[in-house]
C-alpha cells in the first residue's frame, strides 16, 4: 500500500509542477539610452518621403531625451520622445528630374507608446516641430506647404512604426509588453514567459 500511495503522490506532484512549469515567468524592463536609441532608429533610415509634386529625403536621425529636471513636460503633459532628422528637399525639374536641396534639419516629435496586439511602436500626436531646409533651397514656405499638406493626409494618430529588426531587440522582441518614455528615456517591459 505504501508504493501505491508513493506512485500517487509522486504522480500527482509531477503534475502540480508541470501545471506551474506553464505558468512560470518573469518580467522586467530594459532602460534604453539616447544613443542605443538612436542606433536603433537609424536601423530605418535614410527614407524619401514622396509629396504631391517633390519629395523629402530624411536621414541621420538622433533620439533626443529632455534633460532631467526640464520643464519642458509637467506631470499633467507626457513627455515627448524628439528626433533630429538630416532633410533634403528632393524638387522634380522640368526635364523630370529631381534636384537636392543642401542639407538641412527638422525635429519631429511625439508621446511613445506600444501596440502588444500589432507588435507596434506608437508615436501619439506626432508633429513636425522644425524644419529648415539647407540654404540656397528656393522657396522653402511653398515646400513646408506642401509638407504640411501631405502630412495631415498620410501621417495617422498615432503613427504606426513596425518594431525594427535591431539586433539589440531580437533576443526579447517577443516578450516586449510596453514601451515608454519617463524622465529618463525609453523603457521597454519585457515578459519572459
Amino acid at each position: 500500500m505504501t508504493r501505491l500511495a508513493s506512485t500517487t503522490t509522486i504522480t500527482a506532484l509531477i503534475a502540480i509542477l508541470n501545471t506551474h512549469a506553464a505558468l512560470a515567468a518573469f518580467g522586467t524592463t530594459v532602460p534604453i539610452s539616447a544613443a542605443l536609441a538612436t542606433n536603433i532608429a537609424s536601423s530605418l533610415f535614410p527614407q524619401t518621403v514622396k509629396l504631391r509634386e517633390n519629395s523629402l529625403y530624411v536621414s541621420d536621425p538622433i533620439v533626443l531625451y529632455a534633460k532631467s529636471g526640464s520643464t519642458a513636460s509637467s506631470s499633467a503633459t507626457p513627455p515627448r520622445l524628439r528626433l533630429q532628422l538630416n532633410v533634403q528637399s528632393l524638387r522634380r525639374q522640368a526635364d523630370n528630374t529631381l534636384q537636392a536641396s543642401a542639407p538641412g534639419q527638422a525635429q519631429v516629435s511625439g508621446e511613445l507608446g506600444f501596440d502588444a496586439e500589432t507588435r507596434q511602436i506608437l508615436l501619439i500626436n506626432p508633429s513636425i516641430d522644425y524644419l529648415a531646409l539647407g540654404p540656397g533651397d528656393s522657396d522653402e514656405r511653398a515646400f513646408r506647404q506642401e509638407l504640411d499638406q501631405q502630412w495631415h493626409k498620410q501621417v495617422t494618430n498615432p503613427m504606426r512604426i513596425d518594431l525594427p529588426p535591431h539586433p539589440y531587440l531580437m533576443p526579447f522582441r517577443q516578450g516586449i509588453r510596453d514601451i515608454r518614455l519617463d524622465q529618463q528615456g525609453i523603457i521597454v517591459e519585457v515578459l519572459f514567459e
